[in-house]
């Protein structure tokens, strides 16, 4: 005689990987987006799947970066703004104890993907 659940078959394993799964399903990593404006360092960007998410980024040095331009951003583990504006000043690096990862606002443009051709 069979005793407990026998159509149930949970495991740790299924629960590591579901936890996983919704780990990953929130997380940031990159994203396209068109470039909308350029202030100075800051470029604010939207995304190309959804023109009601603007977002702010820095790109890397070097890049030639316009207006319309579509670009690839990169979004950080965590928010380096402040220890980047301390390093340029020559100041010591700031600690961030942040929790939150891979957040939106935090992105990096590393590269251009797609600019319209000049007429």
């Amino acid at each position: 005689m069979a005793h407990g659940n026998d159509t149930e078959n949970s495991s740790f394993l299924d629960v590591c990987f579901a936890l996983k799964n919704n780990v990953f399903r929130t997380m940031n990593v990159a994203d396209v987006c068109v470039v909308r404006e350029i202030n100075g360092d800051v470029l604010r960007c939207e995304y190309i799947t959804d023109s009601n998410t603007n977002i702010e980024c820095i790109k890397l040095q070097g890049l030639d970066i316009k207006v319309s331009d579509v670009v690839l951003v990169i979004f950080t583990n965590n928010d380096f703004r402040a220890s980047l504006n301390a390093f340029k000043a020559g100041q010591a690096n700031t600690d961030s104890k942040m929790t939150l990862y891979h957040e939106k606002a935090y992105g990096i443009v590393v590269g251009l993907i797609y600019r319209k051709p000049e007429v």
